[in-house]
């Protein structure tokens, strides 16, 4: 893939959320706003993925939709800004509690692996995960976004 195609895809998904917040198509706000966090997350561009983090996880509560997918990309960042454990604590939440994206947790989780897998052995890294499995999903968002229920 060229950069153009990745430069095209950000305006096409932008251009979305414009349309989408037009005619307050909420879910499929949620889900654009999660693609777009996706790609910047992939990107590196962890800043603008944590915008559309928030813009997401904002469109998931204002229209009742799952939000247990949200500490798996919050996890990720985490784990990038040097909290590791917490990060891959969170994304174990996800995997443990996640149930609407059936599949599509694990290849995600996959996906970021060798990043936030780092240097521990298999073991350590499954141990970090599983300490995530009984926290609570509001702390976990008010923890990454500092907005405390």
């Amino acid at each position: 893939m060229e950069i153009g195609d990745f430069d095209a895809s950000e305006r096409e998904q932008k251009r979305s959320l414009v349309i989408l917040k037009e005619i307050g198509a909420q879910q499929f706000l949620a889900s654009n706003e999660w693609g777009l966090a996706e790609f910047y997350l992939r990107m590196g561009r962890n800043a603008d993925a944590r915008k559309h983090i928030v813009m997401a996880t904002e469109s998931a509560v204002a229209g009742d939709l799952p939000r247990d997918y949200v500490p798996l990309f919050y996890g990720v960042l985490k784990a990038r800004e040097g909290d590791r454990a917490k990060g891959l604590a969170w994304v174990g939440y996800t995997r443990k509690h996640e149930t609407h994206y059936g599949k599509e947790v694990g290849r995600d989780i996959e996906r970021f692996r060798a990043e936030i897998q780092g240097d521990p052995s298999d073991g350590e890294y499954e141990s970090a995960l599983r300490a995530g499995e009984d926290l609570k999903l509001d702390d976990i968002i008010a923890e990454a976004t500092g907005v405390h229920a």
